[in-house]
């Protein structure tokens, strides 16, 4: 579908009939008057009007991170005086949801006629929304509770299918989507999970996506490939340590290597005390509890990025998929997630999928190091 455009003040109403015609009467006005935000939440009419001549479209949606849409639009194209920041456009963003609202938050300077026009998928709009402090003694009640302790009105829902009686704490104000993620103590930093988008509904799910069965080949439906092997989060061994908090005794085990061969040693200090709370274990017991810890983190496995430009195909792939990635060449067959999607909204197909691990922020690496600090 192409995308629709609607406009700041007014996307929750409807502007034109199927026809494209303007509703308004006789002397110019809206027919239809802004309305209450939770009676009307929908973006069933075409809005302002099809964004029909626009030039390029394409959505990008990391696995709990980035939902951005760019758009390249011509300035004499019909609707190019209503583009302006804050407006909405309703495109297609992947292959199995209904089409998103994007909120536009900038829009570039011309070159030779054409503008290139930002957007964020419409939940941004949580990130100006603060949340006051509570506590919360499970994942349902938590994300419910982000809503109702919201300083300001607002029409989204927050919901989840997980069901874990884990507390959770907001002990500072923070925006609403900040608590989704990115941050220590942060819903995702606390119950785990993949967030999915649809409109006004922010859903933290156990797991988004689902094993489909596809097999993306190099020579079949393959067409460029690249793979990026990231060492510096990589360890050789571990070195496991017991500590008894009421004395500070420090038992140390024996350094523990990972399975393969390395040209460098790394090794990881790993805190195990809180798996022998009833008292200071053997020295079996801690190397035994360290080769579980091992094959538990893939201690002596690097993260791989893998980022493929897939062709059109009958398969089915999606965000958070499990998929598997053959290039026989490389000798490579990986299977990992999808952790990232490019979908083209004109042709209504994807671009390009990242199977493996998204980069991490600053944010996660500031929370990964605080944590290393508390062991």
């Amino acid at each position: 579908m192409k995308p629709y455009l609607f406009p700041k003040e007014s996307d929750l109403d409807a502007l034109v009939d199927s026809t494209g015609s303007a509703l308004v009467d006789s002397s110019g006005e809206a027919l239809y008057a802004l309305g209450d935000w939770a009676a009307r939440r929908s973006f069933d009419t075409f809005g302002l009007g099809v964004l029909s001549d626009c030039i390029r479209c394409e959505v990008t949606e990391e696995r709990n991170g980035e939902y951005e849409l760019v758009m390249d639009y011509p300035m004499d194209g019909w609707l190019y005086e209503y583009i302006e920041s804050r407006c909405i456009i309703f495109a297609k963003a992947n292959e199995s949801d209904a089409a998103q609202p994007f909120r536009v938050y900038q829009i570039s300077r011309p070159i030779n006629g054409v503008v290139t026009i930002y957007a964020r998928h419409l939940s941004y709009d949580l990130a100006g929304v603060p949340a006051g402090m509570f506590s919360a003694a499970s994942a349902s009640d938590a994300v419910s509770d982000l809503i109702t302790n919201a300083t300001i009105p607002t029409p989204f829902t927050v919901t989840t299918d997980i069901n874990s009686s884990a507390g959770f704490t907001a002990d500072e104000p923070y925006s609403v989507r900040g608590w989704f993620g990115g941050r220590e103590g942060s819903l995702i930093d606390v119950y785990g999970g993949e967030w999915h988008y649809d409109g006004y509904t922010c859903t933290l799910m156990s797991a988004r996506g689902q094993d489909r069965g596809v097999v993306i080949k190099y020579g079949v439906n393959m067409i460029d490939f690249n793979q990026e092997e990231n060492l510096s989060n990589m360890w050789t061994g571990i070195l496991p340590f017991w500590k008894d908090l009421e004395t500070g005794e420090i038992y140390a085990g024996h350094i523990l290597h990972a399975d393969g061969d390395f040209d460098f040693e790394k090794i990881q200090s790993v805190d195990l005390s809180e798996e022998f709370t009833e008292g200071k274990p053997t020295m079996e017991q801690l190397t035994a509890r360290g080769r579980q810890y091992i094959k538990e983190n893939n201690i002596g496995i690097p993260e791989v990025n893998i980022t493929v430009d897939w062709a059109p195909s009958i398969e089915q792939c999606d965000l958070c998929d499990t998929v598997k990635v053959v290039f026989e060449k490389m000798g490579i067959e990986a299977t990992a997630k999808c952790v990232r999607t490019v979908y083209d909204v004109l042709k209504e197909r994807y671009t390009e999928l990242q199977i493996g691990s998204v980069k991490p922020t600053i944010a996660d690496n500031i929370a990964y190091l605080n944590k290393k600090v508390r062991r």
